[in-house]
């Protein structure tokens, strides 16, 4: 039996934790960020902390007002009645917590996905996102040691710092717990091959999959406008090992976007809850192989759908892993 891999659940660290990980050159920075920083409110019962800490607003979202803010990812909303679902923590720094939530709901791995302090990062001057991606990327690995082969991280860089983002890329891509790379990708920087040449290198040479989710980019940087433009910039031909894994965009966008690739570059994310012939719809395009669950977690009302038809695998993951038999 294939292992249920969830692909789209959420850390939320603290500011606090992602400052412990910076280097030295990010602290001397910190408190030019620590001004553009707001206190949010936890929530109770979806494994947040228990008293109120700093976060980084994302685009848009309002810093005056109530306070202190609720803080969720982009595309999301709060479960409702979780009080006491989920062990305190989970969100920021009690990965035993949530390898316990895992068990609890027969989840074999989660690919982790960081929160809107990281997204936010977008609306930074990009030597200043790169310190914050670079802090919060040695958080999460250490935050996976707990179990490096249950819990996966994915590496955060910046299109508009291609040379920080190949070495951050090259130096992260050993650690075991490390399944994947996101690429934050700014309107004023078109992902092409001059432009992203040291990231596109380190992505190929270190067989990293390209993890791109909705608030991370442009908006102008769709799905289908991102795969569309790397074809025709010669991106996906220059670099034949490319492959990405799209979380959080839904799936009515397949159809043109992945004609004539190869289906073992692309993978996407289904809830559980679509229609059956959407569903089909999606296996039929990409293959069951790359069809992968993305819950939400916590955010998910701490259950999980059933996923025993979703025959998704990740790159990366031990034998026995994927086998379904990983150890507890």
């Amino acid at each position: 039996m294939a292992a249920t891999v969830d692909a789209l659940t959420y850390a939320l660290p603290a500011m606090e934790l992602v400052y412990e990980r910076g280097t030295p050159q990010f602290r001397g920075q910190w408190p030019v960020l620590e001004q553009l920083l707001a206190v949010a409110a936890p929530q109770p019962g979806i494994g947040d902390w228990a008293d109120p800490y700093l976060y980084l607003p994302g685009t848009g979202e309002p810093v005056s007002g109530a306070w202190p803010h609720v803080v969720t990812p982009p595309n999301v909303t709060l479960p409702k009645d979780t009080d006491g679902q989920l062990e305190a923590g989970i969100l920021h720094d009690n990965p035993d917590g949530r390898l316990r939530a895992m068990d609890a709901a027969g989840v074999d791995v989660q690919l982790i996905t960081p929160g809107p302090s990281i997204d936010a990062c977008i609306t930074l001057p990009a030597n200043l996102a790169a310190g914050v991606l670079g802090a919060y990327n040695r958080y999460v690995a250490t935050y996976c040691e707990a179990d490096s082969q249950r819990l996966k991280a994915i590496v955060q860089v910046h299109g508009a710092e291609p040379h920080w983002s190949a070495r951050e890329i090259r130096e992260l891509a050993g650690d075991p717990s490390v399944a994947g790379v996101a690429i934050c990708l700014p309107v004023k920087l078109a992902p092409d091959a001059e432009n992203y040449a040291p990231i596109w290198r380190a992505v190929q040479e270190t067989g990293l999959p390209v993890v791109q989710r909705p608030g991370f980019a442009a908006a102008i940087w769709t799905p289908r406008r991102l795969l569309s433009y790397l074809r025709q910039s010669g991106v996906l031909d220059r670099y034949p090992e490319l492959r990405f894994a799209f979380t959080g965009f839904g799936t009515d966008w397949l159809d043109d976007a992945v004609a004539g690739l190869a289906r073992e570059r692309i993978s996407v994310t289904v809830t559980g809850h679509e229609p059956a012939e959407e569903a089909a719809r999606v296996v039929d395009v990409v293959g069951k192989e790359s069809v992968l669950w993305g819950s939400t977690f916590p955010y998910c009302e701490g259950s999980y759908v059933s996923t025993q038809d979703l025959g998704g695998t990740w790159p990366g993951l031990r034998e026995e892993v994927t086998q379904g038999t990983p150890a507890r």
